[in-house]
């Protein structure tokens, strides 16, 4: 049987200080990732014939280090793992992000008569072993997807 338990943290200024500087490298190493793809893919749209090839974590990792380091010192002050893990994350979702539109788009363009199964995915998430697999499937996404294509 899984139990779940709630803690709450007792956390003195300094603590909160950190934490909160964690948070803030985190969000600054994401959006700053977001933008580098999106710029990216802006690029290869108006230049089909030279594309440039969608980064990876380790490329956005290293590039990120090149233009924040220098103007920002106290970046690395927290840890070098926050930038990391969060830039490690956003590969993930737009590689997910992807597949998600070549699967749906391959299905809604090889059949003619699509017939989707009502799930309880709130009963799957109960499943302590499966719901962080399941919830990062991304099933209404798949719906909506599906829906709007045929």
């Amino acid at each position: 049987m899984l139990l779940g338990f709630k803690t709450e943290l007792k956390v003195n200024k300094q603590q909160r200080l950190l934490l909160e500087q964690h948070a803030g490298v985190a969000t600054q190493a994401w959006n700053q990732g977001l933008a580098l793809c999106q710029q990216v893919l802006i690029d290869n749209k108006l230049n089909p014939q030279d594309k440039i090839k969608f980064p990876t974590a380790i490329d956005l990792h290293k590039w990120l280090v090149a233009a924040v380091k220098s103007c920002h010192p106290w970046y690395y002050q927290v840890s070098k793992c926050t930038p990391q893990y969060e830039l490690r994350y956003l590969s993930e979702a737009n590689i997910r992000k992807d597949t998600l539109h070549k699967i749906t788009t391959c299905i809604s363009k090889n059949h003619a008569v699509i017939g989707i199964e009502d799930l309880n995915v709130s009963g799957m998430l109960a499943n302590g072993k499966l719901s962080k697999a399941i919830a990062d499937m991304g099933c209404d996404q798949f719906r909506r997807q599906l829906e709007y294509k045929t």
